[in-house]
């Protein structure tokens, strides 16, 4: 049997609990996934356990988060969104992208 090794809490999870989880999460919600892997498996799970293991395995109801753009001004009075990996671009570059694909470069 495969193991999961938490090496904060020191717990393991099975690979037929980590399954039943990837399988179930979206049709499931957080309680009910515990309630059944604790009668399943007799296990002692809670609805944040599952939480946090979920989060921690980047495992997010409806598919991958989205990033939530963030909004400034620059000091030339250009507006500047942050990124999902954290850069700040201009915001007219991202539209641009968005619709044309990379900017060509000029020589």
């Amino acid at each position: 049997m495969i193991e999961y090794n938490n090496k904060y809490h020191g717990k393991r999870t099975s690979q037929e609990v980590i399954d039943f989880i990837t399988a179930n999460f979206e049709e499931m919600s957080d309680r009910e996934l515990s309630k059944n892997i604790n009668r399943q498996f007799n296990l002692n799970t809670t609805r944040t356990g599952i939480r946090s293991f979920r989060i921690y395995h980047k495992i997010y109801k409806g598919g991958r988060r989205k990033p939530v753009l963030t909004e400034r001004t620059d000091e030339r009075g250009y507006i500047k969104i942050k990124t999902s990996n954290g850069k700040w671009i201009n915001k007219h570059k991202y539209l641009y992208e968005q619709a044309y694909g990379k900017v060509p470069k000029v020589i």
